[in-house]
């Protein structure tokens, strides 16, 4: 350790430096006084009045004397006229009136009164925020909360299957909410008292069912009909639909999606005017759509304008009329086809609901003969002016079609067809040579003579029909 020596007559003494402390004291004890001087004076200045930047409720009412509150305190502004309730996207505005709120003003005033901070000086810096005295209609509250209640609540969503971009895919579950009423009377009271307009709505979550993963086959199904052959055409011009617009026909329906009518029609509209048609058959063309997604057939449909045009009526007679729908659809698209009676347009077949040229029925065997002489239990026909199709035959086709090997959606064509070009003053007729495709007059229920089944009309009774109607 290192000593210090002292010479004769030194000694020593301790200095600290302590310059720096005088002032200091000085300026605190400064402060301090103009703080405790300031705060006398606003406590005096204000000793009936209200404290500066004071608000309650939605309104200011810094300054304003305890004696003239009554006076110059509106009273009706203190609760915002609305709130803003929010959750996610959903937003609804609230009058508090509406749901039972309103202002205890004397117990608000003599809050305001009692409101004498011990510092009023940061009254001078900042705002100050005394909430107003509430009361609560009950009664009110409990039913206007009801109905929020349906408003702010999302269900739980189970496994599903959604279209996005240009292919169907199996969704997981999604939570869903609902409002916490308690929890919800509790914020809103608490927001309204501050004079706030907006509040997020507390909610509880609700839990979906675990997936089962029996969506395959629908969600196979579904894909499938992306890949349909779906063609408008018109004057020449074909428009095939894309998987996207294809998909986009859909709308969901439970865990799976179904086609929507209103989704079909804006689409037939918009092939109408990109082919630059006022068409007169959209009406089919949305059910010839239905047709084929249901059934996950392909379809052809010729988009008409004003020109030859008759006029259909559809019925039933001794059948269910929930057959009736899948009737009318399948005659749209046959009727549509441009490979039918409408020659690739130049006649319009379209179902209306009165004032029709015919009528196209679907009739139970037994009924059959109630429409006239020429027709049997057995086969359809055609009867004045009506069409009729026999309900067995149209489930079922005929034991000749069936061994040959016909589809029964072949047959619901030929039937249509043949029974149609009668009323279009088509007689029957023969095979014209073993091989050819018999003519769709010729009665392929019964004997096809040698010729092959044939759905559609050939081109020498489409001759003979532009002929006869003048096409």
């Amino acid at each position: 350790m290192r000593s210090i020596r002292l010479k004769p007559g030194q000694s020593v003494s301790r200095t600290t430096n302590h310059r720096w402390l005088r002032p200091t004291l000085i300026t605190v004890g400064v402060l301090v006084s103009v703080f405790v001087l300031a705060n006398a004076a606003i406590w005096f200045s204000y000793r009936n009045r209200v404290l500066p930047k004071y608000q309650v409720g939605a309104i200011d009412v810094g300054s304003v004397p305890y004696d003239q509150l009554n006076k110059k305190v509106p009273q009706s502004k203190i609760l915002p006229e609305a709130i803003t309730l929010s959750k996610g996207d959903k937003h609804q505005a609230l009058h508090p009136q509406d749901i039972g709120v309103t202002v205890d003003w004397p117990a608000t005033r003599q809050k305001i009164t009692d409101s004498k901070p011990w510092l009023p000086v940061l009254s001078v810096l900042m705002h100050k925020s005394i909430p107003a005295e509430l009361t609560v209609d009950s009664d009110v509250f409990s039913a206007g909360s009801q109905e929020l209640k349906a408003f702010f609540a999302q269900a739980a969503l189970p496994e599903r299957i959604a279209f996005s971009g240009e292919n169907f895919a199996t969704l997981p579950p999604e939570a869903g909410y609902q409002l916490d009423t308690s929890r919800f009377k509790q914020q809103l009271l608490a927001a309204l008292e501050l004079g706030k307009k907006t509040l997020d709505v507390p909610t509880t979550v609700t839990t979906a069912a675990e997936p089962t993963g029996q969506l395959a086959g629908q969600l196979t199904e579904l894909q499938s009909r992306l890949n349909l052959n779906l063609t408008f055409t018109h004057n020449g011009q074909n428009r095939r639909l894309t998987k996207a617009e294809i998909g986009g026909l859909y709308e969901p329906s439970g865990q799976t999606m179904q086609p929507s009518e209103a989704s079909m029609g804006q689409l037939a509209a918009k092939l109408g005017q990109e082919l630059k048609i006022e068409s007169v058959n959209q009406s089919g063309a949305v059910q010839a759509l239905a047709y084929a997604l249901r059934k996950g057939q392909p379809v052809t449909f010729s988009l008409a304008k004003q020109g030859k045009i008759y006029r259909y009526c559809t019925n039933v007679r001794g059948v269910e009329t929930s057959f009736l729908s899948g009737f009318n659809d399948k005659l749209a698209a046959v009727y549509g086809d441009p490979r039918g009676w409408n020659s690739g347009g130049k006649l319009t077949l379209v179902r209306v609901d009165s004032g029709c040229d015919y009528t196209a029925w679907l009739s139970a065997p037994g009924q059959m003969t109630s429409f006239g002489g020429v027709c049997d239990s057995y086969y359809s026909c055609r009867s004045g002016n009506n069409v009729v199709v026999n309900f067995d035959r149209w489930q079922g086709a005929t034991d000749p079609w069936n061994a040959a090997g016909g589809s029964l959606e072949d047959y619901r064509v030929m039937v249509i067809n043949h029974e149609t070009g009668h009323w279009l003053g088509f007689g029957h007729r023969t095979c014209p040579a073993p091989g050819q495709s018999a003519p769709v007059m010729q009665q392929q229920s019964i004997n096809l003579g040698g010729c092959t089944f044939n759905p559609w009309p050939t081109a020498a009774e489409l001759s003979t029909l532009a002929q006869t109607q003048n096409l």
